[in-house]
């Protein structure tokens, strides 16, 4: 890492961290981008460019029918490195103010070695009344400056649920532009460039979890923006005299070289700058989900209680689970006033607006109330977990107690490890009426200083602040969210999250679709495994159980895979189960934190999520010396042969393949694993295969 700043009136910086270089500089009043190298050093050949690094549009009249760009008018204050952090990562400000409106601007820039920068702004309101930011592009500029043919990889799916998404697409000459206005958001706000002429990537992500815009524009090279929006007549934020803002940050790589490699430098970064710290004894546990709400469960409605749950414990306790989770809200006590319950959680069932109370289990099914299963769950070795829905849209406005104290509150009294977080639509009106209710939009305003205000951005820095306390208070609690059912999965909300639920859709093909899908944009292990069995159709048993522990996410199994009574468990059935556990827990769980993922089917340089019927992933270790593979073939797939190269072995090394199936193991030359690779035959009852591959001592 390396922070060079120049002695001339330009003021130009140049950041270095590993082989990515980026140049910025003051320029007659605009702070502009000014170029991009991959090996090092500063590409002299290059044209220096000439657009603005960062857009801002103000508004300081509410009767203003237009705002004001502030790309311009700047001048220089200061420029500094801020003290070191805990995570080894440099982090530089640039401090300007703007002669055309009394504003202040911070820069801020973080580097931590990997080929990704990070950059986020502080607008600060120097007038002496409000100032309404109605735009703005944390990171904008020219990322290249010759035309050639550029592929663009992105979110291509906005239905509910149906998330983790990703495609390609030929960038066409002009202006190119990806909106989201729709909330909640389950296309998150990232996107992968491939310039095919010179074999360079640039992977940005926004960390901003709702409705955001993108756009590339295609004309002497390529530059782009990216940027949180609102509803049209809304703005973004007020901000009020002498107030600092803090805006959504863009992470933002570049390098040369191939697909793999820049997803994988994201996945190191992520690992190494975003995610929060975690205990490793509290990570990576497998759940034991037991729901009472959605899909097809055990028990529903009264059968949802206290006896049927009890004999559950034991069953996930001897499936080898680790924590067991109280999923959707039903455990809760019912309130007929939600909005003088102090929850502040609103749900219509059978036609009355009603409210859960976190703080009671019902009392006609939960008689000894949820305490009783944590404490049942931890005489048995099990950490224990409970949902709640404890956001929503009032959180800014009204007097209830906030999602802090609330979750706090539940900790407490409920004895829980895990606090499952979640948000449903229901949570953010209050209408009194069912159409109302059911026609109204998530992204709601309200009237600030005489602007009518966008509630996302107050809403988000409420919720990112009770999160980090509530973490800071309980460090020894796993935090996990499943917002609406997998939508809210942007950097800034999984850097303050353990774990992450994916989705509640869990028929195939479409796990195999996200499964693909997430693990290009985030390190897999930050997900939980889809909840087989919740929704749709299941793979066979081995490759459903392949699929719970071998994908790279953090293992749940749904209750409806095995029998409610340890009694009714056949041993021949648990033998598979306690096999794949054993697996996990030993073979795959210590590389998860570190592992480097390689895409080869749906997903890859050139394919789709959707694409073909395989679901190819390979994990290998940083030093090539361990890892595995699983290679699954849709049900709708004819082809039952998959010729396998795997990519990520060191090929002078010796490595024993096990075959899953079969359990044999063969020795083989990594140069020829890599070169002709393994032709895996799959069968109609097994349609999935895992490779262990381990290198072999030399000599």
């Amino acid at each position: 890492m390396d922070i060079a700043v120049g002695k001339t009136s330009e003021h130009q910086i140049r950041f270095t961290s590993g082989k990515t270089v980026y140049v910025e500089a003051l320029i007659e009043g605009q702070w502009l981008g000014r170029c991009w190298g991959t090996d090092g050093n500063v590409p002299s050949q290059y044209p220096q460019f000439a657009e603005p690094a960062f857009e801002i549009e103000i508004q300081d009249d509410p009767d203003a029918q237009t705002s004001r760009s502030l790309s311009a008018g700047w001048q220089w204050v200061s420029a500094s490195e801020a003290p070191e952090t805990e995570r080894d990562t440099r982090h530089f400000v640039v401090e300007l103010s703007n002669t055309t409106c009394p504003t202040g601007l911070k820069i801020h820039t973080l580097l931590d070695g990997t080929a990704v920068l990070t950059r986020w702004l502080e607008i600060t309101n120097a007038s002496d009344r409000s100032l309404a930011l109605t735009a703005v592009a944390p990171w904008a500029g020219r990322l290249w400056h010759e035309d050639a043919s550029i592929a663009l990889g992105c979110s291509v799916v906005a239905t509910d649920q149906r998330t983790g998404s990703f495609g390609w697409r030929s960038l066409e000459p002009g202006a190119t532009t990806i909106r989201t206005t729709r909330e909640p958001c389950y296309d998150d706000p990232y996107f992968i460039l491939q310039n095919e002429s010179n074999g360079e990537y640039f992977f940005g992500q926004l960390a901003w979890p709702s409705i955001y815009m993108m756009e590339f524009d295609k004309k002497d090279g390529l530059a782009f923006r990216i940027a949180p929006i609102t509803p049209e007549g809304s703005v973004l934020r007020v901000i009020a005299p002498s107030e600092t803002i803090v805006t959504p940050a863009v992470h933002l790589c570049h390098l040369k070289g191939d697909f793999d490699a820049t997803v994988q430098a994201m996945h190191e970064h992520i690992r190494r700058s975003v995610l929060p710290k975690r205990d490793p004894e509290l990570s990576f546990r497998i759940e034991y989900a037991a729901n009472g709400d959605t899909g097809d469960c055990l028990y529903k409605h009264d059968d949802f209680n206290e006896s049927n749950l009890m004999p559950c414990i034991d069953a996930a306790k001897a499936v080898g689970a680790e924590t067991f989770l109280v999923n959707g809200p039903q455990w809760a006590a019912e309130s007929d006033d939600p909005r003088d319950d102090g929850m502040g959680s609103l749900e219509w069932r059978e036609g009355r607006l009603m409210g859960w109370n976190w703080f009671e289990a019902d009392k006609k099914r939960f008689p000894n109330g949820i305490r009783a299963l944590s404490d049942y769950a931890h005489a048995k070795g099990l950490l224990f977990g409970a949902y709640g829905r404890t956001e929503g849209s009032d959180m800014l406005t009204t007097h209830r107690p906030g999602m802090f104290q609330t979750v706090c509150d539940m900790i407490d009294i409920h004895g829980l490890d895990i606090y499952a977080h979640d948000t449903s639509y229901d949570q953010w009106n209050d209408e009194t009426t069912y159409e109302q209710y059911n026609n109204k939009d998530w992204v709601t305003s309200t009237s600030r200083d005489g602007f009518c205000e966008c509630i996302l951005w107050r809403h988000h820095d409420v919720f990112y602040e009770a999160t980090e306390r509530i973490a800071e208070k309980y460090p020894n609690s796993i935090l996990w969210q499943a917002h609406a059912g997998g939508a809210r999965l942007d950097l800034a909300t999984v850097g303050r999250w353990h774990e992450n639920l994916q989705s509640d859709f869990t028929g195939v093909p479409l796990v195999y679709h996200m499964a693909a899908g997430f693990s290009v944009y985030l390190p897999p292990e930050v997900m939980k495994s889809a909840y087989y069995g919740m929704w749709g159709d299941l793979p066979d048993k081995t490759t459903l159980k392949r699929c719970i522990f071998a994908l790279g996410n953090a293992p749940v199994v749904y209750w409806t895979l095995l029998p409610a009574q340890v009694s009714e468990n056949d041993r021949d059935e648990l033998a598979p189960w306690h096999k794949y556990v054993e697996l996990f827990k030993t073979f795959i769980r210590p590389l998860l934190s570190t592992c480097k993922v390689y895409h080869h089917e749906p997903i890859n340089a050139k394919g789709n999520w959707d694409s073909g019927s395989w679901l190819v992933l390979e994990f290998m270790s940083p030093d090539a010396a361990k890892g595995w593979a699983t290679i699954v073939s849709y049900p709708e797939s004819r082809s039952l042969t998959y010729q396998f190269r795997p990519r990520g072995l060191d090929a002078q090394r010796q490595y024993a393949v096990t075959f899953d199936n079969t359990g044999n193991t063969e020795t083989i030359a990594g140069s020829v694993l890599m070169e002709e690779g393994l032709s895996i035959e799959v069968t109609d009852e097994i349609r999935s295969e895992m490779l262990l591959l381990e290198a072999q001592p030399t000599g």
